[in-house]
């Protein structure tokens, strides 16, 4: 934590209001070996998994020593709330309203939240932020069930749980509507969910299409793969799942009620070798995530002063 104060976090006072206190999403090295922000905007996720990260290590080794992981956790969480929400929702950026990524929710963390913090009002709060979560994960995976979506979850979408469709601010990477990177993780949440804080109906609904489609799509092209990005279910020619995606859907099968998906995702994910080369960053974390996910390792440590 004490890097990414140093070198993300934007400064409380920061000429532009909506970048003050949250943490740059992308860093780089100039020529001289120094670390400098590429873009000084927040990706949410990142602040969401900080405050979680903070948290439990809070609960598991105390606050009295080098650092006060709690109160940092609340810093953070006051960031997250204050700076990253609408209407309780996460935001996909804090400069453009009703839009949100769905794979930058994670209910659980929302009631974990709720859990290991002191104030009442910041309890009912986390509560509330859960509740509407997973109503729009919910919503989500209705809007994109059969054609044109194929039951993938997209990139972006709107407040209500809407795919957003196209381009809608300048220099964005993919359309809306693409099942792609960030929405890999989509159902990996989902799975995540169900696991740790009780699988509901949608969440196995959701887990069983998804990886349903993605099986479909395997075994009816010459590739005999499941691709890395599909949009209205044709794929958009980006080669087959690497280590990344298969990671994240093996998490998912924490909330699918399929034997035969089961055998075929997590025997895909448990044959991979360590992700390496240019894109380990990525691919590693999901792996990393999902190792510790699917040997009961993922663990919410819970504080004691509640």
């Amino acid at each position: 934590m004490a890097f990414c104060k140093a070198y993300q976090k934007n400064p409380d006072n920061h000429p532009d209001a909506k970048k003050q206190g949250v943490y740059a999403w992308k860093l780089k090295l100039n020529q001289n070996g120094f670390v400098y922000k590429v873009d000084e905007g927040p990706a949410p996720d990142g602040e969401e998994y900080f405050a979680f990260a903070l948290l439990n290590a809070s609960a598991r080794w105390g606050n009295s020593g080098e650092f006060n992981y709690y109160n940092d956790a609340i810093t953070m969480l006051n960031t997250i709330k204050n700076k990253l929400m609408e209407n309780q929702i996460i935001r996909f950026s804090p400069y453009i309203d009703n839009l949100t990524d769905p794979s930058y929710h994670i209910p659980a963390f929302y009631d974990y939240f709720a859990n290991n913090v002191t104030n009442q009002a910041d309890k009912n709060y986390w509560r509330q932020v859960a509740t509407k979560s997973r109503t729009l994960l919910k919503n989500h995976f209705t809007k994109v069930s059969g054609s044109p979506h194929w039951n993938l979850p997209t990139f972006l979408s709107r407040l209500d749980g809407s795919p957003v469709i196209g381009y809608i601010f300048n220099d964005q990477a993919n359309p809306g509507q693409w099942y792609e990177f960030d929405a890999w993780r989509v159902i990996m949440n989902v799975g995540l969910d169900a696991h740790l804080m009780g699988a509901q109906a949608w969440h196995k609904s959701a887990v069983n299409k998804a990886l349903g489609f993605l099986s479909y799509a395997k075994t009816n092209n010459s590739k005999n793969c499941y691709e890395q990005v599909y949009s209205y279910g044709g794929a958009q020619n980006r080669g087959c799942a690497g280590e990344g995606q298969k990671a994240a859907n093996a998490v998912a099968l924490l909330a699918s009620t399929n034997a035969g998906q089961a055998n075929e995702f997590f025997n895909e994910f448990w044959s991979l070798s360590q992700p390496t080369g240019d894109y380990r960053y990525y691919n590693g974390s999901l792996y990393m995530l999902a190792m510790l996910h699917v040997s009961g390792n993922f663990k919410f440590y819970n504080n004691t002063f509640n």
